[in-house]
């Protein structure tokens, strides 16, 4: 994968206000976090991807966006993307618990209702993919609610990181379970009033978590 451009290196050969990308133009910007780099796509609607660069199905991801709109991803900056960036930052910095950066996320009609579902669950909670079926009333398909989830282009801010196994067992994440287990520490942290503690072990060993509201 070609070099992604800072958004902040972006946004230095642009003249505000800026204009959002049209219609036939996706727009793309690495987004610096506590967590590691991620890229940031957006159209001129909204935010369509938002994952760690490292992330395997990325280059499939970003090939699926480009065929769903029919165009191109380049390097470019939008106020969508400096949104998605500043509200990140306020994310990790225990000043944010909701996104109202616009989202343009095409997919199935379960996909996207699984994914509306996932906006829904409350900032430092979790909930289990088959509590999610049963919510959507669709007892039994907590497979297909885990391979939506799965396909969540939008990291952190469709909190796919808060769906765990019944048993409390972390179960999947395309960032890597470290980062699952260090987003809903700290979104704990926050909650509870404590001092952020950025430090977390990077490891994918398996164990229960706090907080579950799991069914």
């Amino acid at each position: 994968m070609p070099e992604i451009r800072s958004i902040h290196d972006l946004v230095i050969g642009y003249r505000l206000p800026m204009k959002e990308p049209p219609d036939h133009r996706l727009f793309q910007a690495r987004l610096d976090t506590p967590l590691g780099a991620m890229l940031a796509i957006a159209s001129g609607r909204g935010l369509c991807l938002l994952e760690f660069v490292e992330r395997r199905a990325l280059a499939r991801e970003i090939a699926e966006l480009q065929r769903l709109f029919d165009t191109t991803v380049v390097p470019g900056v939008s106020e969508h993307l400096i949104a998605a960036d500043a509200q990140l930052r306020e994310y990790f910095e225990g000043r944010r618990k909701a996104f109202t950066v616009p989202l343009d996320a095409p997919g199935s009609p379960f996909q996207r209702s699984v994914w509306w579902r996932l906006q829904c669950i409350p900032f430092g909670r979790t909930i289990s993919y088959a509590g999610i079926a049963t919510e959507l009333d669709r007892p039994g398909t907590q497979r297909a609610v885990g391979r939506a989830n799965g396909h969540n282009r939008i990291a952190i801010i469709i909190p796919c990181h808060r769906v765990v196994r019944s048993d409390g067992r972390p179960g999947g994440y395309g960032g890597r379970l470290w980062r699952k287990r260090w987003l809903l520490h700290h979104e704990q942290t926050v909650l509870a009033g404590r001092d952020l503690a950025p430090d977390m072990p990077r490891n994918d060993r398996s164990g229960s978590l706090l907080e579950t509201t799991s069914r």
